[in-house]
């Protein structure tokens, strides 16, 4: 039988260890993931989000959420925000299912062990970023 002492230090070893995979091969295989999303559909050239914990919500508890991602082109403006739907003419046949398919697998717990709170995350062809964002 494990004690108290035992499994509070193993349970902290366990975190560290997630924590430290998340970091490094979570954005590492979102970038890897959305890679062949930009080669087929080159009119998109990055994919952005943010994700946060509002601090306040009229009353309600204030949790963690990631708002809807948007695809931007050259210009940096906005070409589909998820969830609005995606035309065949702005990215071209099939762009809505291939992006659906990456981002199925992009849940909340996932991106908040991978990037953190409060953060603004673009994903480009060639690399993942991070940055501070400030919601209020």
């Amino acid at each position: 039988m494990i004690n108290l002492i035992e499994a509070s230090s193993k349970i902290k070893q366990a975190r560290y260890e997630l924590a430290k995979f998340a970091k490094t091969q979570g954005s590492t295989a979102i970038g890897s993931a959305f890679k062949p999303f930009f080669e087929k559909y080159p009119e998109a050239k990055s994919v952005v989000w943010v994700q946060y914990t509002p601090h306040f919500n009229d009353g309600d508890t204030c949790e963690f959420g990631v708002r809807e991602p948007e695809i931007h082109g050259d210009d940096g403006e906005d070409r589909y925000c998820y969830g609005e739907g995606l035309t065949d003419k702005e990215l071209g046949i099939g762009a809505e299912d291939a992006f659906d398919d990456i981002w199925q697998f992009c849940d909340e717990d996932l991106l908040q062990l991978c990037f953190g709170d409060g953060v603004q995350v673009t994903v480009t062809a060639e690399t993942v970023e991070v940055e501070e964002y400030d919601h209020d």
